[in-house]
């Protein structure tokens, strides 16, 4: 009976007429198993990207249980493992970052120098994080985004995280002091609050300070102010009024003064009355006077409507026209 091999760990099983029986187990088997269990194999990634070898009842790489990357460059290399259900214990001692595949399934996230994990492959072709290695209760490696962790090795104070995409994190350094966190292209990035500034101060803009008379080019850093609109108080734009339908059209008096003008008084018509007292008794006298001794004569004069102007001459009321204020200083943008 000729010598078979286990298909995972590729032990020898010596056919039963195999000479040199007792040999081919302790060197075929037993030392391979004890290199599976507890060895560590040496994977040197200098020249490029490593498949691990495999052979049937003697020594390979691919056995071993644990994987120590060594050399290469700061560029990333590939460690290529067979397609078989196995777990590996993997250290990247080498000088740059490294990804554990198969020749055709998803690889592991990039594992940076001087990480270590735990990966398991199947025979899909796929390998995923099997667990991290911890100390306390602090995750050492990092754990890729799809298993819940950030895929990154190491943070600064201040870092902030942000998807760079549907499947990967990526943190942005803290900014400078004062700076303002803004986005562009769909990117959180870093801003000074000058250009936040100026985005809120175009050109035009009115800036308005109850107490500070510095000009806004030296408290903002930016642009060319004019003092604006000494003595007036602003009104909103009517298209419909032509009193203010054009920007910066002024108008008004502070001066109360009333112009000359007419009253004109209508009077509806009246009557006057006057007695003459006759004194001549029994006598026919001047028309004037009744002939009936002792009878007053009444006379009635005709109505009369009576037009009446009267002309008044208007006044001075120097700030008399005011409404309630608050003085402010106000400048204007103008580059």
């Amino acid at each position: 009976m000729a010598d078979t091999y286990t298909p995972l760990l590729r032990l020898t099983k010596p056919g039963l007429t195999t000479a040199g029986w007792g040999t081919l187990v302790n060197n075929g088997t037993f030392q391979l198993i004890d290199n599976a269990i507890a060895g560590i194999v040496d994977v040197d990634v200098s020249a490029g990207d490593v498949t691990l070898t495999t052979a049937n009842g003697a020594t390979d790489q691919a056995r071993y249980m644990c994987l120590r990357v060594i050399n290469g460059p700061v560029s990333a290399r590939n460690v290529i493992v067979p397609t078989l259900n196995k777990i590996y214990f993997v250290i990247n001692e080498g000088a740059g970052p490294i990804q554990i595949r198969t020749a055709t399934g998803v690889a592991l996230a990039i594992m940076p120098s001087g990480s270590s994990t735990v990966v398991r492959v199947d025979t899909s072709g796929d390998v995923y994080h099997a667990i991290s290695q911890l100390q306390g209760l602090r995750l050492i490696d990092p754990l890729v985004p799809t298993s819940g962790g950030t895929g990154l090795a190491s943070y600064a104070v201040g870092d902030l995280l942000y998807a760079s995409s549907t499947t990967a994190l990526s943190k942005l350094p803290i900014g400078a002091t004062n700076s303002i966190l803004a986005v562009s292209g769909g990117i959180p990035q870093w801003s000074s609050a000058t250009s936040i500034l100026q985005l809120l101060h175009p050109v035009g803009s009115i800036y308005i300070n109850a107490t500070n008379a510095t000009n806004p080019g030296t408290l903002f850093g930016f642009g060319t102010w004019v003092a604006f609109g000494a003595g007036r108080v602003p009104v909103g734009f009517d298209s419909t009024n032509v009193l203010f339908d054009t920007a910066e059209e002024t108008g008004g008096s502070a001066d109360a003064v009333v112009v000359s003008h007419t009253h004109t008084i209508t009077d509806p018509g009246h009557s006057h009355t006057t007695t003459i007292p006759n004194s001549a008794t029994g006598n026919n006298r001047e028309a004037l006077y009744s002939t009936d001794a002792g009878v007053n004569t009444v006379i009635t004069s005709s109505t009369a409507t009576t037009g009446i102007s009267m002309n008044t001459a208007g006044s001075s009321g120097t700030n008399a026209n005011y409404q309630p204020y608050i003085t402010v200083y106000m400048w204007k943008r103008t580059a």
